[in-house]
């Protein structure tokens, strides 16, 4: 049996742990964020969803990019 994943820990690239332990923005050990799905791409659009922005240069947590986290639409059922 052949099992596959991915799986993603994202730290913010706005936080300096070494200089600033507690920036007013970051609080104590908050990174990693993970996200887990079968392929690369799922994980990252899961970041994205909840608000992180992703380059190849730099990473930014929902607190520094200033992107606010999508909710998800509820699925409605007609009829229901």
């Amino acid at each position: 049996m052949m099992v596959g994943g991915y799986h993603l820990d994202l730290y913010c690239d706005g936080y300096d742990a070494a200089r600033q332990p507690v920036d007013g923005v970051h609080e104590l050990q908050e990174f990693p964020h993970t996200f887990t799905g079968e392929l690369g791409a799922a994980c990252r659009r899961q970041a994205r969803r909840q608000g992180w922005l992703l380059s190849e240069k730099q990473q930014l947590c929902p607190k520094c990019s200033g992107k606010k986290p999508r909710r998800m639409q509820q699925l409605t059922i007609p009829g229901a």
